[in-house]
């Protein structure tokens, strides 16, 4: 079973927006990679049963 992944838009301790939750590590990191191509702006996936961000991206 995939971990679930939340991908949000802004920085961590500047009051983030949540974008959207999505299956799998792969699967959020590509969907990190398209939305830097189409709306760049700072976004990371943070995986909420560990409490970290697991990836970071920014334009």
């Amino acid at each position: 079973m995939d971990v679930t992944y939340d991908i949000f838009k802004g920085v961590p301790d500047d009051g983030p927006i949540w974008i959207e939750a999505i299956q799998g590590l792969d699967n959020a990191r590509a969907r990190l990679a398209r939305l830097i191509e189409t709306r760049p702006d700072d976004y990371f996936v943070f995986d909420s049963a560990s409490a970290r961000i697991v990836d970071a991206s920014s334009y």
